[in-house]
């Protein structure tokens, strides 16, 4: 049985074989680091080399109250 075999970040996640490896799961976030694991946009989570992550705060920012 033949088996697809996608490059480092690449997946095949719609199981499609004509299009190949079609997601980049370095930068996907509803594909991060593999098929169908999706990153929390809502909490500010972006997809960075296959890990779900959330940019560092301001320092000048505290809680929402504006620069201090």
């Amino acid at each position: 049985m033949c088996r697809l075999d996608c490059g480092t970040g690449r997946a095949n996640c719609n199981g499609n074989q004509s299009d190949a490896c079609e997601t980049n799961i370095d930068s996907d976030p509803n594909n991060c680091g593999g098929c169908g694991i999706t990153c929390n946009a809502v909490a500010g989570q972006a997809c960075v080399q296959g890990r779900c992550v959330v940019e560092p705060c301001d320092d000048t920012v505290d809680a929402g109250r504006g620069p201090q």
